[in-house]
């Protein structure tokens, strides 16, 4: 093996392998942490990424198509086996720590005129400790934050084949790998906008010695990475709605100054996480800072440290691009623009950088002072930085059980306040998943109580308050909610079929249009309209609107059913068992499709009623109405084939009269009189007052005795 190839080894592959090994076993455990929260709609439910080709969908239905298709192309692969997803997310946060650790390799070494083993171990350890840190575990764990990490490994590589391609004899191809990957992160997240700049930075401050050097020999490449911007801009305008639905374009109750403000709180609890990461909290629910008295100390702070930053432009580049880096790629998120979400840790993703330098840079000069030799400043280095890097891989492993399951995600969150009505409102919304309304209306209320200015928490408590037949109560939250945000289209219709269910019927109408004009292409709004006007008889009204939906969708379900609906009380069947025949194709899961056609058929088709109920049926076989009403058409069209299915049914649900009733009719009609009284005697015994019940027994013991003796 030739001196080069073992000198590549020494400096690139080993420690590229020991970065690698520890992201593994930090990460070893989170392969099967589930989908959560904005999981279900990313991914779970993102029908974009169902089909990778052609890619378009999964490109044209994201403000961050890079990240979209790579969803896709996990889709494709192994759908939504959870493996995959966990597997990707790691190998990208790996790639990021590989190209972070080669560019502060070459960059050091360009500074010191040293390939030395100093140099290999300061990149490794900085590489190391960012790649384990458990700040960076919601963007690697949570995998909806591939949107961060993503972006964070075209970052990297954009600096990486940049410093390549400055030491290459023939930068062309570098520099060509540069601008692509600084392409792709524009696609990833907005975040990316600060790459060139920061390029620029870096180059004027460690690589050249002067602009006309910039500009003489790199202005071709500046130009083309300069025009990766206008991906970003692509990205941002062609989908804009996560912007207004996220609250990245207005935030009521939110100005410049008071984000401002709350921010430089919020930097600075980034900062300490970044050196002792004791008390990391998924979701924050931060307050705003409404004065500079709140929070002075932390926004003196900062000030100085940006002061030090802008002085150090012209003191110490090297120093000034580490302080630009943090403020830099954190601007986006975490300056004046207001965004409704005022903290969140995978903000930290890249900015984590220059603390973790900054860090190790100082250890490596502070052995320098302590140790007296060249051999004891290296043994204190690897005894040090090594302790620290698996202490932090330790920590990031514990810290993954915190998202076993979405319910642990929130309760270690309330682990560090139990006053975050965030986490509240988590837990209530899977209290609700599971069909406990009473545990969710308190995990409701207390986050209505420790957050009272937030509409979306007043509206879940007076919904859940609604599910639960409190409806006085509920209509009084839901009202303080659309106090707070009146055009809220969730309240409107809540409080919308709220009065549809009291019979206020004006009431239900005005909520409803209010909420059908406040989001016009919301297709639950328009059938909360379309049930109030089915309820007056303005059934060609609901015609329409029902025809509106389904022109911009033509699988909306729901929308054929309503229309059925609406034809049937016109008096216009065929229509109806039109629509609810286009509701099972569009809809073939949905049992309510087709138990509405098994009723619409029952009349005039009762043998196709028995195949629409029996599909009904198969779908929620645990349903008891549904078994009802399959019993009931199965004993008037097949008499004789309904006795095994509803004695089947009987075994679960012995003391149901309605099913034992079919039964008895079933046996009726097919002549089997006896038993038919043996079921009859057993209704009686549940039900000894019931006079009907009297009556038809003794129509069953009158035709037993006309019948003819064989």
């Amino acid at each position: 093996m030739s001196e080069r190839s073992t000198d590549a080894i020494y400096k690139s592959w080993i420690p590229g392998l020991f970065i690698a090994l520890l992201g593994v076993a930090a990460y070893s455990n989170s392969w099967q942490v589930p989908f959560l929260l904005d999981d279900s709609w990313r991914i779970v439910h993102n029908d974009s990424i169902i089909t990778l080709w052609p890619i378009t969908s999964a490109i044209m239905d994201s403000n961050r198509p890079a990240v979209n298709v790579t969803f896709a192309l996990n889709y494709a692969l192994h759908g939504l086996d959870l493996w995959g997803y966990h597997v990707l997310n790691l190998l990208i946060h790996i790639g990021a720590g590989l190209c972070l650790f080669g560019w502060i390799r070459r960059t050091l070494e360009r500074r010191e005129r040293s390939e030395s083993e100093r140099v290999v171990g300061l990149a490794f350890l900085i590489a190391a400790i960012w790649v384990v840190h458990p700040l960076q575990t919601s963007a690697v764990t949570y995998i909806n934050q591939r949107f961060e990490s993503l972006m964070g490994l075209a970052f990297l590589a954009t600096f990486y084949a940049f410093v390549r391609g400055v030491d290459a004899s023939n930068p062309r191809w570098w520099f060509i790998v540069s601008f692509f990957t600084c392409s792709f992160g524009m696609l990833c997240k907005e975040d990316m906008v600060a790459a060139p700049l920061l390029v620029l930075w870096f180059d004027r401050a460690l690589i050249a010695s002067s602009w006309k050097e910039i500009l003489v020999q790199r202005w071709l490449y500046y130009l083309g990475i300069g025009a990766s911007w206008l991906g970003l801009v692509w990205a941002m305008t062609h989908y804009t709605e996560e912007y207004v639905q996220g609250g990245m374009i207005w935030v009521d109750g939110l100005t410049p100054w008071t984000y401002l403000l709350t921010q430089s709180e919020v930097i600075v609890h980034y900062l300490k996480l970044s050196i002792w990461p004791k008390g990391l909290c998924f979701v924050y629910d931060w307050q705003v800072v409404e004065s500079l008295q709140q929070v002075w100390p932390q926004f003196l702070f900062l000030a100085c440290l940006l002061l030090t930053t802008i002085v150090c432009l012209f003191r110490n580049p090297p120093l000034g691009f580490v302080g630009g880096w943090f403020f830099l790629i954190l601007a986006p998120t975490s300056s004046f623009i207001p965004i409704m979400d005022l903290a969140f840790e995978h903000r930290m993703y890249l900015p984590l950088v220059s603390v973790v330098a900054l860090f190790v840079l100082g250890l490596d000069r502070t052995l320098k002072y302590v140790a007296t030799s060249l051999n004891a400043q290296r043994l204190l280095f690897v005894l040090s930085g090594g302790s620290i890097a698996i202490a932090l891989t330790v920590l990031t492993y514990q810290r993954n059980y915190d998202y076993r399951t979405e319910l642990a995600l929130w309760q270690a969150t309330l682990e560090q306040g139990d006053q975050n009505a965030k986490a509240w409102q988590g837990i209530g919304c899977i209290m609700v998943e599971r069909g406990d309304m009473a545990e969710a209306c308190v995990c409701f209320e207390k986050a209505a109580r420790f957050a009272p200015k937030v509409a979306k928490h007043k509206f879940n408590y007076g919904n859940a308050l609604y599910e639960m037949g409190e409806l006085v109560e509920g209509e009084k939250f839901l009202l303080e909610a659309l106090a707070i945000s009146p055009n809220d289209t969730h309240t409107l219709r809540s409080l919308g079929n709220m009065m549809l269910d009291l019979g206020q019927t004006e009431s239900s109408l005005d909520y409803c249009q209010r909420a059908s004009r406040a989001a016009p292409r919301d297709s639950e709004s328009r059938m909360s309209l379309v049930a109030v006007l089915i309820t007056i008889g303005r059934q060609e009204e609901a015609i329409e609107q029902c025809q509106e939906c389904l022109r911009r969708d033509s699988m909306y379900f729901k929308a054929n059913l309503n229309m059925a609906n609406a034809l049937t009380r016109l008096g216009r069947v065929n229509e109806a068992i039109e629509q609810c025949e286009a509701a099972t194709r569009s809809a073939p899961n949905q049992a309510q499709a087709f138990e509405m056609l098994g009723s619409l058929q029952m009349d005039g088709h009762p043998e196709l009623a028995v195949v629409s109920y029996r599909h009904a049926l198969e779908l929620e076989p645990d349903s008891l109405d549904r078994m009802r009403m399959y019993s009931k058409v199965l004993a008037k069209a097949l008499p004789h084939e309904a006795i095994e299915p509803i004695r089947g049914f009987l075994e679960s649900y012995s003391d149901d009269i309605e099913l034992r009733f079919q039964l008895v009719i079933a046996l009726a009609t097919s002549k089997e009189l006896d038993p038919a009284i043996v079921e009859m005697e057993k209704i009686l015994q549940l039900r000894p007052q019931s006079e009907a019940a009297k009556e038809y027994m003794k129509r069953l013991q009158a035709a037993r005795r006309l019948s003819p003796v064989p």
